[in-house]
């Protein structure tokens, strides 16, 4: 199984209900795979991340929803 770590923009954008369906939907499926939150994301997330958000550029590069590393 292949897990992966969620970046804090992502995650941030799924909250916000940024991204359309497609983004939404693969989203929920890595979730449901077990994807992981970095310690540091977890506090910016809980903290409100006290920045202003950057629109995301569309579509968002694959590796923002790809695996960092594949098991061989």
């Amino acid at each position: 199984m292949t897990r992966c770590v969620v970046d804090t923009n992502i995650v941030v954008y799924y909250l916000n209900q940024v991204g359309g369906d497609d983004f939404r939907r693969r989203f929920d499926q890595i979730i449901k795979k077990g994807a992981f939150i970095s310690v540091i994301t977890r506090i910016e997330v809980l903290s409100g991340l006290d920045m202003p958000m950057l629109p995301p550029q569309w579509p968002l590069p694959k590796p923002c929803y790809q695996p960092f590393a594949r098991n061989p």
